[in-house]
C-alpha cells in the first residue's frame, strides 16, 4: 500500500471449502429414503417368488397325494370284487365279461397309482431342495384375498414406481439449483505505520439459480428413460390383469363343474340302492352292475379332485396379486 509517502502491508489467509446446499441435503435424504424402499420391495418380491414356487409345489403334492389314496382305494375295492368273481366262477357263477371288466379298471388303477406317486415324490424332492424342510404343512388352503384386483401397492408394480422414482431423483442432482456453496474463511491483516488492523469475514458463493434446470441432453435422456418406465409399468399390470382374469375364470369353470359333481355324485348314490337290488334280484348283468359302481367311484373320486382344484386356484390368485406366503 503507497498511497503518497504512506507505506504499509497487507497480508490475507483464507480457507476455503464446500458446503452443502440445504436443498441438496433434502434431495439425498429423499434418495436415501427411496433407495431403502426400493431394497425392502426386492427383499418382497424375492420371497413372492420363492412363495409362487412353494405354493405350486405344495399343491403338486397336495394333489397328486389325493390321486395316490384315490388310486389306492380303488385297487383295494377292485381286488375285493376281483377274488370274489374269481370265486364266483370257480363254482360255476359269476360272468368272465364282468371280471375282465373288474381286472380292465384294476389296471388303469395301478398305473394311476404309479403316475400319481411319481409326481408326488418329484414334487416332494423339489420342495426340500426349496425350503431345505423335510415336513410338510398341516394345511396349505388360503382364503379369497380381500383386494381382488392388481393394485398400485403390487411389490411389481412398486418396484418399477421407485425404479421411476430414483431416476428422477438422480436428474435433479444434475441441476444447477443442487450446486454446493462455495464457502470462504478468511483472515487479513493490514500493517500501516506502525498500527496493524486485524479483519476477519466470511465469504459465500451461492448457485445463480435456486430453480431445477437441466441440460438438453440430460433432460432427453431422462425423458427416454421415464417413457420406458411408463411402458413397463403398463405392460406388467395388462399381464398381471390378464394372469387373474383367467384364474377367475378358470374358478367360475371349476366352480360349476362342482355343482354339477355333486348333482350327480347325489344322483348316483340314490341309484346305488336300486342297483344292489337289482343285482339281487338277478334283473341286471354283473357287468353292467360293476361299470355303474365304478362310475360312482370315479365320480366321487372327480369331486374330490376339482375340490382340490379350486383351494389351488385361491392360492394362485392370492400370488397373481402379490400376497406372498
Amino acid at each position: 500500500i503507497e498511497p503518497g509517502n504512506l507505506q504499509g502491508t497487507e497480508t490475507e489467509f483464507g480457507i476455503a471449502f464446500d458446503l452443502m446446499s440445504f436443498s441438496k441435503h433434502r434431495l439425498n435424504n429423499l434418495t436415501e429414503g427411496v433407495a431403502k424402499q426400493l431394497a425392502e420391495n426386492n427383499r418382497l418380491n424375492l420371497q413372492l417368488t420363492l412363495s409362487g414356487s412353494i405354493r405350486n409345489l405344495l399343491w403338486d403334492i397336495n394333489i397328486a397325494t389325493a390321486e395316490y389314496s384315490q388310486a389306492q382305494s380303488k385297487i383295494s375295492w377292485l381286488t375285493d370284487i376281483r377274488d370274489f368273481q374269481k370265486n364266483l366262477l370257480k363254482n360255476g357263477g359269476g360272468s368272465k365279461l364282468a371280471l375282465l371288466r373288474v381286472e380292465l379298471e384294476l389296471t388303469k388303477a395301478e398305473q394311476a397309482k404309479a403316475v400319481a406317486n411319481m409326481h408326488r415324490n418329484a414334487a416332494f424332492e423339489q420342495y426340500t431342495k426349496l425350503t431345505k424342510l423335510s415336513v410338510l404343512p398341516e394345511s396349505i388352503q388360503e382364503t379369497v384375498a380381500v383386494q381382488p384386483e392388481i393394485s398400485a401397492d403390487h411389490p411389481l408394480l412398486q418396484k418399477i414406481s421407485l425404479a421411476r422414482q430414483l431416476s428422477k431423483l438422480a436428474l435433479r442432482t444434475q441441476s444447477s439449483a443442487q450446486d454446493d456453496w462455495n464457502v470462504t474463511l478468511f483472515q487479513r491483516e493490514v500493517d500501516l505505520i506502525g498500527q496493524t488492523d486485524t479483519q476477519m469475514g466470511v465469504s459465500v458463493e451461492l448457485p445463480l439459480s435456486f430453480s431445477d434446470s437441466y441440460t438438453p441432453s440430460a433432460s432427453q435422456s431422462w425423458r427416454t428413460e421415464d417413457r420406458d418406465f411408463q411402458q413397463q409399468y403398463f405392460t406388467t399390470k395388462l399381464n398381471l390383469d390378464k394372469q387373474l382374469t383367467e384364474l377367475k375364470e378358470q374358478a367360475a369353470y371349476l366352480q360349476q363343474m362342482q355343482s354339477l359333481l355333486i348333482k350327480q355324485l347325489n344322483m348316483s348314490r340314490a341309484l346305488e340302492t336300486d342297483l344292489n337290488e337289482l343285482k339281487s334280484a338277478g334283473s341286471i348283468n354283473l357287468d353292467e352292475y360293476y361299470r355303474r359302481l365304478i362310475e360312482l367311484k370315479d365320480i366321487q373320486f372327480q369331486t374330490e379332485t376339482n375340490e382340490l382344484m379350486l383351494q389351488r386356484n385361491i392360492a394362485l390368485q392370492n400370488q397373481i396379486l402379490g400376497q406372498p406366503l
